[in-house]
C-alpha cells in the first residue's frame, strides 16, 4: 500500500522513500514463490502477526497475501489485526453457520452475479451493475415507507459473505490464484448519483481490500462516459497504489474483447452485451446459480447441518 499510516482507509500505509530499500528486504526475506507447494514450507518461516497459534481464518496463504500487499512486515501485520478486529466484530468466521437475512434484497438492488467459479488462471470472474448503485443508496440511507431497509452494517456483513464464498467456495487457491476478476458495469450510471451516500458505500466497499489482501487480480470498469474520468480521481483516492494499478477504465466492453474472453475462458463465455456471443442471462450464468444455491442453504440453515455432518 502507499501513502502515509492512518490514510481513510484505516490500514497500514506506506513508510516514507528512504526506508523503501530495507523495507523491501525485510518483506523479500518472507515472501515464497507464487506456488501451491510452497505453502507448507512457509509455515515454518512466516513470522507470527497476531498470536502462537494463528486465527484460523489467517492461514498461510493468507500471511503471503498480506506480506505482498504491505510495503513492510510490520504493515502487514497491522493490516492483519485490524482485519482480525473487523471479523471479530461481524462475526465472519462464522458467516458459514447462520442465514445472511439481507442478501436477497442487496443483490436485488445492486446485481452482483457470479459468472465463473475459476478462470483459466484460477480466479473467480464477478461482475456488478453499477448503474443500479442508486437504488442500492435508497435502500441503505432512504428505505421505503413502512420498510426497514438495509442498515449500513448489515450491507457490509452481507458484502463480507459475498467475499467469504469467493474466496473459500468458488476459488479457494492458494497464490497465483485464488483472486478476482471484477468487472464494473456502468452502464445507466449518472453524474447525478455520485454524491455522499455514494462515497460512504465506496468507502466502506473500498475497505474489502484490506480485509482479503491480494484477491484483485484484475479489474475491468467498463461502458465508462466520458465524464467518469473527473469522478473517479475522488473514488480512486480511496484504494491503494497497488490496486489502482490494476482497474482499467474502458469506454467500450469491445474495447477490451480478448481479453475478457481470455479470463472468462473463451469467447463462448463473453456476454453478448459486452460483444461476446453467449446470450444466457447474467442470473443464469452456472456459477452464479451455484452462489444462489448456497445463499438459499445458509438462509434455510442446510449449509450448517452439511458442514457439521461432514465433521
Amino acid at each position: 500500500m502507499t501513502s502515509q499510516e492512518g490514510s481513510s482507509s484505516g490500514g497500514y500505509q506506506d513508510p516514507e522513500p528512504a526506508a523503501a530499500a530495507a523495507a523491501e528486504q525485510e518483506v523479500e526475506h518472507f515472501l515464497q514463490p507464487h506456488a501451491p507447494h510452497a505453502a507448507a514450507g512457509a509455515a515454518k518461516q512466516l513470522p507470527v502477526f497476531i498470536s502462537d497459534p494463528e486465527p484460523a481464518w489467517l492461514t498461510p496463504d493468507i500471511k503471503q497475501r498480506y506480506l505482498h500487499a504491505a510495503f513492510t512486515v510490520r504493515g502487514a501485520k497491522q493490516n492483519a489485526r485490524q482485519a482480525h478486529e473487523w471479523r471479530q466484530k461481524f462475526g465472519v468466521d462464522g458467516a458459514f453457520e447462520r442465514p445472511v437475512p439481507y442478501h436477497t434484497a442487496v443483490t436485488t438492488a445492486f446485481p452482483t452475479y457470479t459468472l465463473m467459479d475459476e478462470s483459466p488462471e484460477r480466479h473467480a470472474v464477478i461482475t456488478s451493475k453499477v448503474g443500479c448503485i442508486k437504488d442500492l443508496c435508497n435502500l441503505v440511507f432512504h428505505p421505503p415507507d413502512g420498510t426497514a431497509g438495509v442498515p449500513l452494517e448489515d450491507l457490509e456483513y452481507t458484502m463480507a459473505v459475498l467475499n467469504e464464498y469467493l474466496t473459500k467456495v468458488a476459488a479457494p487457491r492458494p497464490l497465483p490464484g485464488g483472486s478476482q476478476v471484477q468487472i464494473f458495469d456502468l452502464e445507466g450510471f449518472k453524474l447525478s448519483m455520485v454524491n455522499g451516500e455514494l462515497i460512504t458505500l465506496f468507502k466502506m466497499l473500498g475497505r474489502f481490500v484490506q480485509y482479503y489482501p491480494e484477491r484483485v487480480h484484475a479489474a475491468f470498469v467498463i461502458n465508462a462516459p466520458r465524464w467518469f474520468a473527473t469522478p473517479w480521481k475522488l473514488l480512486s483516492s480511496f484504494l491503494d497504489a497497488n490496486t489502482k494499478s490494476r482497474v482499467m477504465v474502458v469506454a467500450d466492453a469491445k474495447e477490451i474483447l480478448p481479453v475478457l474472453a481470455h479470463h472468462l475462458g473463451g469467447m463462448h463465455n463473453v456476454p453478448q452485451a459486452w460483444g461476446g456471443s453467449n446470450t444466457t442471462p447474467f442470473h443464469d450464468y452456472p456459477a452464479h446459480q451455484r452462489m444462489l444455491a448456497f445463499a438459499k442453504k445458509l438462509n434455510e440453515g442446510q449449509q450448517q447441518q452439511q458442514q457439521q455432518q461432514q465433521q
